[in-house]
This record gives C-alpha cells, sequence and structure tokens, in this order.
C-alpha cells in the first residue's frame, strides 16, 4: 500500500485533486496501522507469559534436547525467543520483514548452537509463540501476517542449518 506522500507525490504529477478512492485507501491504511499499534502493545505487554507459555508447552511434551536440559540452556532459549519476538513487533508496525533479517536473524541460529540448544527445538518453540502470541492479539485481519513472520523466522532458521552445518 502507498504511503501517503507517494499519493501526493502522484496527484501533484497527474495535477489532480486526490480522489475518493484514494482517500479511502488511505482511510484503510491509517486503520491497519491503529491495528497494528494495539497488536503490538497487546503482544508487548504479554512477551514474557507468550514465551513462558511457549516453551512450557514445548517442555511438557518432551523436548528435543540430545542432553540433560540445564536451567541455562532453558533460560537462554527464553531469552532468545523474546527477541526474536520484540523483533517481529518491529516487522509488524512496518509491515515489513526486513529488520528480522537485518537486526535479527543473522548469527542467531549460531548463537543457538553455541549454547548447546536445538536448532529444531528453537523452531518447536517459535512455532508454538505463533500460537500463543495469535491467541494474544486476536485481530484476525493482522493474525496471518504475524504467523507469516513466525514462519519467517522459521524457514530462515532451516535455511541457514542446510547452508551452515555446524
Amino acid at each position: 500500500m502507498k504511503n501517503v506522500s507517494q499519493i501526493i507525490q502522484e496527484a501533484e504529477a497527474a495535477q489532480t485533486f486526490v480522489n475518493s478512492q484514494t482517500l479511502q485507501e488511505i482511510q484503510k491504511s491509517v486503520q491497519l496501522g491503529f491495528a497494528r499499534i494495539d497488536a503490538v502493545e497487546k503482544l508487548s505487554k504479554s512477551a514474557t507469559r507468550i514465551v513462558k507459555e511457549a516453551v512450557d508447552r514445548l517442555l511438557s511434551k518432551g523436548s528435543l534436547w540430545t542432553e540433560p536440559t540445564s536451567k541455562r540452556q532453558i533460560a537462554a532459549c527464553m531469552g532468545g525467543c523474546e527477541i526474536i519476538l520484540r523483533y517481529i513487533t518491529y516487522a509488524l508496525l512496518a509491515g515489513d520483514p526486513a529488520v528480522l533479517d537485518e537486526c535479527c536473524l543473522n548469527g542467531l541460529r549460531g548463537t543457538y548452537v553455541a549454547l548447546g540448544i536445538s536448532t529444531d527445538f528453537v523452531i518447536q518453540a517459535v512455532n508454538l509463540m505463533k500460537a500463543v502470541a495469535i491467541e494474544s492479539i486476536n485481530v484476525d485481519d493482522l493474525s496471518t501476517e504475524v504467523a507469516g513472520y513466525f514462519d519467517h523466522v522459521v524457514i530462515s532458521l532451516r535455511e541457514r542449518e542446510e547452508l551452515q552445518p555446524l
């Protein structure tokens, strides 16, 4: 969707007024912006609960840890998941996953491996966070988009695993 500046520049270039259809498009964009802000606020306020619930669900159904799970590993996984969720909120505000790629996903897999945390475990935790987060925001228009950002993280972790085995 175009931003307001682009619409004004196009109208100026065509030497026309902005028409009703374009104004309705702007209004929808503004409404979506408010919905994004509300969803980010809900996710931000619930971040610790979302991460904890996702990891608890994962641990309760049996984990993929190859060695006994240490409290340090669980804490590191939860800390990393909270960072992932924070960057997903940034992507949601921007309406663009680029911030995930630029600031979060590079080196993420290597960090987990260095801490002895299975990439599969992290992927499962991210998928469970997705479910909890979508339940938390309860906004149909944004649920698919939010799910897409979580899926983007999972795909990135899988691709990096294939490209850079450790």
